[in-house]
């Protein structure tokens, strides 16, 4: 059971207001918004630092880009002590207005305010940048606490993401992306924090918590942090796997429904033989229940067996952990046979826009075969299963724990975060359905497109597009005859199976390949086999902190998209588009991965793991330190060259590779450099005399022999 509270965690309450007047001054650039006020930051008080940093970064930044005067008292309100303090509540007010005037703005004049608009938000996010390192918002208690400075810092990041999601009013042709994420501000002292209040306080389960802080900003994470638990089937679960979720599949048994007198109600089951040849003929096979059948109230129902082009029918998700998991030769409890057919009574009518007598669903549980070869080719007609249903229902706990007349984002909310959108079957489930519905508590049901956020919401509720994100994933299939690697990789992250190598299997579908073929193969090479079928990737796949696969040529490769079995848990996600000028696309082959990437090449160097060091380059000036961002093999290594993404910037900090260069015969005939995959790094631009205090430390360094893009293979 959950509930949705007013009160999100301490993280996100309105900070102490310190008093600075803001009113009754003309608006400025964003630069010179102190200076407007005769007032610099290292002026002499009063006002104080803090309160001159604390109106500038809020008003200063909503005035400079939305040009228009805001009233001290759509920001500044009082809490329930009477002591004033920054409030967001008013925010879409503020937004609602300017979207309003772009909206009646002449074409000629949105390019000149999206500019502004980015070269606003840019200089906020390095002022922010900065004072977070040195602490600056931290740097007087007594006028600052720590709860309310930290308060300060993510009201600060949630309005600005409340403007770029106001950007969206621009016309696509002149709203410039961003390229950069407002969570930079979520530094792992705020993670750490979050994490206690929602597992300790609210109930959560640990993995879901680590899993939404990894893929929702922090408007997402603000709203979400409303929502309690009762937490009693979580207290085992830990930040790599919901153990609430997981089944021991040798063991495993149905569960009755509430009520149901177990000692007298038997299981009703298909005729299995009947179910098995129509998946050997190539079939799906269509559970069928004549609806008087369910009103005799005998001790079990006759589910007769179809061919899904025979009838319409509705499929069922679930997860096995909710206790409706089972094979055709075992069948379920005839009380959750009934609850079933009454279901399809109800959704099949809505999806279809007729009655029908006779009640036809599919189900895994009745319609897939204990027998391996046989499952197999089930598995194989997985995505016609679900492509062919004219609708999908969706059973799951904790939706069954709210009621359908939730506000959107609430529902969105308990859906992200249920245990149907951890489980990986899920995923192919969801994306390929024709209409999506979801079982609430109340007997209702409510669909996907209804949950997501209207787009006039999108642009004044950055929250809930957030949540909605991954929801909203779920239909771009649908919606654009389209599901990139990408995709089915953000997808993923956070999804766990029983059986780990069902995954390839899961997705191949998704992406236009044939899982019944990678089947029939070794589990531990499907998901090289299934690479190698893409024959192209992002090229940005090179840089996943997952763990990666022990077979020549694909040492670069995760060996799981999903972070419960050692796929990425943070960090770089793998790019959704696919396009192909640029170099942005990768090219898989049996050899290594071939593609365009930005390098740095130095002489062969010995480096200890774990330890820091330092790249000069004397031409350009330029100073690097070189860190490892997550824990790896324990061994020295050697490499001579780096990969990167792109060029860093001056100040800047990117992903990277250390990679060894090698020459063989084949390298040198197709006059393609080739390099063997060391480990991950984070590589950061430093000034020369924050670099020269370091290197004085002892750290290696050494100097870059050249710099450039490259067309290379990684093994």
């Amino acid at each position: 059971m959950s509930t949705l509270d007013s009160a999100s965690s301490s993280l996100f309450r309105p900070p102490k207001w310190l008093g600075f007047l803001h009113a009754n001054y003309p608006i400025s650039p964003f630069s010179s918004y102190l200076e407007t006020r005769d007032l610099t930051l290292s002026s002499p008080g009063p006002p104080n630092l803090l309160s001159k940093l604390q109106s500038w970064l809020t008003f200063g930044v909503l005035e400079c880009v939305t040009q228009s005067p805001i009233d001290e008292s759509l920001l500044i309100l009082t809490d329930s002590d009477s002591l004033p303090v920054l409030s967001r509540s008013n925010i879409p007010t503020i937004m609602s207005s300017w979207v309003e005037r772009i909206k009646n703005g002449r074409s000629d004049e949105y390019r000149a305010w999206s500019k502004r608009v980015n070269s606003t938000l840019g200089q906020l996010r390095s002022i922010m940048i900065t004072m977070l390192a040195k602490r600056t918002f931290y740097s007087n208690p007594s006028i600052l606490s720590y709860e309310d400075a930290t308060a300060m810092i993510l009201t600060i990041g949630c309005i600005a993401e409340a403007i770029v999601a106001t950007k969206m009013a621009f016309h696509p042709s002149v709203a410039e992306p961003m390229g950069f994420s407002w969570s930079t501000l979520w530094i792992p002292e705020y993670r750490r924090i979050y994490e206690k209040e929602l597992v300790d306080e609210r109930g959560w389960c640990r993995f879901t918590v680590s899993s939404v802080i990894g893929s929702l900003g922090l408007c997402g994470l603000e709203y979400l942090s409303r929502l309690r638990f009762s937490g009693e089937k979580h207290k085992a679960c830990t930040d790599d796997i919901c153990q609430a979720n997981m089944v021991d599949v040798d063991n495993y048994k149905p569960k009755h429904t509430n009520g149901c007198d177990q000692g007298v109600c038997i299981y009703s089951k298909p005729n299995a033989e009947m179910v098995v040849d129509e998946l050997k003929a190539g079939n799906i096979p269509i559970m069928v229940i004549e609806g008087d059948d369910i009103q005799k109230g005998g001790r079990t129902v006759e589910i007769m067996t179809a061919k899904s082009d025979e009838i319409p029918y509705l499929a069922i998700s679930h997860v096995w952990a909710d206790g409706l998991g089972s094979t055709t030769e075992d069948g379920l409890p005839t009380c959750q046979i009934r609850r079933i057919a009454n279901l399809v009574a109800t959704v099949l009518p809505k999806a279809t826009g007729n009655e029908t007598p006779k009640l036809a669903f599919w189900m895994d549980s009745l319609c897939i075969p204990n027998n391996s070869s046989v499952r197999k080719k089930a598995i194989g007609l997985m995505a016609r299963t679900y492509t062919e249903a004219e609708a999908v229902l969706v059973l799951d706990s904790a939706i069954l724990s709210i009621p359908s007349t939730l506000p959107r984002e609430a529902l969105a909310v308990h859906i992200l975060t249920s245990g149907w959108m951890r489980r990986l079957w899920t995923l192919q489930e969801a994306v390929l359905a024709k209409k999506l519905f979801f079982l609430c508590g109340d007997g209702h049901v409510v669909q996907l497109a209804d949950v997501i956020p209207a787009p006039d919401n999108m642009l004044l509720y950055p929250e809930q597009t957030d949540i909605a994100s991954e929801l909203f994933r779920l239909t771009k299939w649908r919606l654009y005859n389209t599901y990139t690697i990408g995709d089915v990789a953000r997808a993923l992250r956070w999804r766990a199976t029983s059986r780990a190598s069902d995954e390839t299997l899961a997705i191949a579908s998704l992406l236009g390949k044939d899982p019944a073929s990678l089947a029939g193969l070794p589990p531990e090479t499907r998901m090289k086999e299934l690479l190698l079928r893409l024959k192209e990737v992002p090229r940005n796949i090179l840089f996943l902190s997952a763990s990666k696969m022990d077979i020549d040529g694909f040492r670069w490769a995760p060996i799981s998209l999903m972070a419960t079995h050692g796929g990425a848990k943070g960090g770089s996600q793998v790019a959704t588009q696919t396009v192909k000028d640029g170099g942005r696309m990768c090219t898989v082959t049996e050899d290594g991965l071939n593609g365009l990437y930005y390098a740095i090449l130095f002489p062969l160097a010995t480096l200890q793991f774990d330890k820091t060091w330092g790249l000069i380059d004397r031409k350009g000036s330029r100073y690097y330190l070189i860190t490892e961002p997550d824990k790896q093999d324990e061994e020295d290594y050697q490499c001579n060259l780096i990969l990167l993404d792109e060029a860093i910037q001056r100040g800047g900090a990117v992903k990277g590779i250390a990679a060894l260069r090698i020459i063989d015969d084949k390298s040198q005939q197709e006059q393609r450099p080739v390099c063997r995959y060391r480990r991950r790094l984070v590589m950061r631009d430093y000034p020369e005399v924050d670099f020269k205090k370091v290197a004085a430390k002892g750290i290696t360094i050494i100097d870059i022999s050249t710099v450039g893009l490259i067309n290379i293979r990684v093994t």
